[in-house]
């Protein structure tokens, strides 16, 4: 098949301005063909300054009035309003956090204190009771060792302690040692020292019982 030509048609307008094509085609023709107002018609005509003043457009009162004024963030304003913190002032925040921290520490060491010293007040009369059955053990040596080393066959003998053998009885005896331990424990030379009220006791009691023989 024969090519066919295709007709191109420009759907956009030229950038050339009228003016200077106008211009171009004045140049390209010969000085004689040109009219002389041709340029008068493309180009402004000059006016007087006095016009011109009067021509320059001025805004009216009303415009100023009505111009929208940018509106303040406010960050500024604020920045100036809060001051600075200074070095001083961040050193003494820091010194005051760390008080607090020691303070929240030491409030709880104390009250670990607290509840060892109620679990070592419990515990208390549970030793001195091991401490008292020590020394009675220690004394009750000595003084089978002083029976040994004495003469057992002039000394009288003791007169040992009725056992109650009824039940009535035994419930009795048992009351009234308990009786007797409560007012010991709350005597306040055993309070200060259990061990030595005990020693002075016992050894008391011992001189007693070897001064009766001599006085008979």
């Amino acid at each position: 098949m024969p090519r066919i030509a295709r007709e191109r048609t420009k759907y956009h307008a030229s950038t050339r301005p009228q003016a200077v094509v106008g211009m171009a085609a004045a140049a390209s023709k010969p000085a004689s063909a040109v009219p002389s107002d041709f340029f008068a018609s493309i180009l402004p005509q000059p006016q007087p300054a006095s016009t011109a003043a009067r021509t320059l457009p001025t805004a009216a009162a009303t415009d100023i009035a009505s111009a929208p004024v940018p509106l303040a963030t406010g960050t500024a304003d604020a920045e100036k309003e809060l001051p600075r913190q200074t070095k001083k002032a961040k050193r003494v925040e820091r010194h005051k956090k760390w008080l607090d921290k020691l303070n929240t520490a030491q409030a709880l060491q104390r009250q670990q204190q607290r509840q060892q010293s109620r679990l070592t007040d419990k515990s208390a009369l549970v030793r001195g009771m091991s401490q008292m059955q020590s020394s009675l053990r220690q004394v009750q040596a000595e003084m089978i060792a002083a029976d040994l080393s004495g003469n057992s066959a002039t000394r009288p003998k003791q007169k040992q302690p009725d056992i109650p053998k009824s039940r009535k009885a035994r419930n009795r005896a048992a009351i009234q040692e308990e009786q007797r331990f409560s007012q010991v424990l709350q005597h306040p030379a055993f309070k200060a020292d259990p061990l030595a009220t005990i020693r002075k006791h016992l050894s008391n009691t011992l001189q007693q019982q070897q001064q009766q023989p001599s006085s008979k």
